[in-house]
């Protein structure tokens, strides 16, 4: 997996003395410029100012937007003018004479939209198994950087938790639109090889087919891991909800994908759709199986559990009765 802060900023080390880029511009760079609030966040967590020259770095419109070290937007001014870039009102002036984009990149982001788009094609929506008896509730939670991963498993039978499987990783991909599973694949992906029992079905927090390119990051685990996998999301994020009741249908490009369904109490639906090896109604009927609340039990519990690993830094104490398995 692509460290892409380290290669965000490689490229900001391009930017000459007296010269600027923009976000914008750094996140064509990248190869998507719907990354530009990554961008921003990543240079906000800069950890070496001047020798990664995030100073160097400004809006669209030459404004000099923020930054996070010692002296804010003031030093930031400052080290802009000791490089010959004019200032005025904290705006650059005659940005196009100093706007710097020739970077030297090989635009990662699109060449990860390619890798969508071939697993994409390889999602199976059918039903291939009978009997989904024992679900993988599957959440992260996360401090900075570093992501706490709980998979839960779940008798759907008797309604009981069994076991939970808990990993700390390093995260070194940020959260961007449509690019989630690139930041939570490499966790997920150790508590599901980590756990020594498997589940039928794992139900993950997030979209499966409902999705711009039909690779949510239920979809993504799912083909990659080659298991069956549901998503369950707490937002929408594409498509068109129909008709009407607690269980409605989303359609996108002409296609039912998922249901948005209101379980319990919740004023709020949640967002179901297959990952793999799962189909459309057989993701409904796996969640309808064990939702007392908003959000089904598997996720629920692995929310609290992946909560409490962050929030105890790994030092779990027992919860819900059952066994605790630290992966490493």
């Amino acid at each position: 997996m692509i460290n892409l802060r380290e290669y965000l900023y490689n490229l900001v080390k391009q930017i000459p003395r007296g010269r600027v880029s923009t976000y914008s511009a750094l996140a064509e760079a990248l190869g998507d410029v719907r990354a530009r609030r990554a961008v921003a966040r990543m240079l906000a967590e800069n950890p070496r100012p001047i020798i990664v020259p995030c100073h160097r770095v400004v809006m669209s419109d030459g404004r000099l937007g923020g930054y996070s070290a010692e002296g804010g937007i003031q030093r930031k001014a400052e080290l802009l003018m000791a490089e010959g870039v004019p200032i005025r009102n904290n705006r650059v002036l005659n940005l196009e004479k100093h706007l710097f984009t020739e970077f030297r990149t090989e635009k990662p982001l699109k060449r990860l939209r390619a890798e969508q788009e071939r697993l994409a094609r390889l999602v199976r929506i059918e039903d291939i198994v009978e009997n989904t008896r024992t679900i993988g509730g599957i959440d992260i939670s996360y401090r900075g950087d570093v992501a706490y991963a709980c998979m839960l498993l779940y008798d759907s039978v008797r309604g009981k938790p069994l076991t939970a499987y808990c990993s700390r990783t390093i995260v070194s991909f940020p959260y961007i639109p449509t690019y989630l599973a690139f930041r939570e694949y490499p966790a997920i992906e150790m508590v599901v090889r980590g756990a020594d029992e498997k589940p039928d079905i794992y139900m993950i927090d997030g979209n499966g087919i409902l999705h711009p390119l039909s690779i949510g990051v239920a979809s993504h685990v799912g083909v990659s891991l080659g298991i069956p996998t549901v998503g369950v999301a707490k937002r929408m994020l594409c498509g068109e909800v129909r008709g009407a009741g607690k269980i409605r249908k989303v359609v996108l490009k002409g296609k039912v994908v998922g249901h948005a369904a209101l379980f319990g109490r919740a004023k709020k639906p949640v967002y179901i759709s297959p990952g793999h090896l799962v189909s459309v109604e057989g993701a409904l009927r796996v969640v309808c199986g064990v939702s007392r609340h908003r959000v089904p039990e598997p996720l629920r519990l692995a929310h609290i559990m992946a909560n409490n690993c962050r929030k105890s830094d790994m030092r779990l104490l027992p919860e819900f009765g059952l066994k605790i398995k630290i992966i490493k």
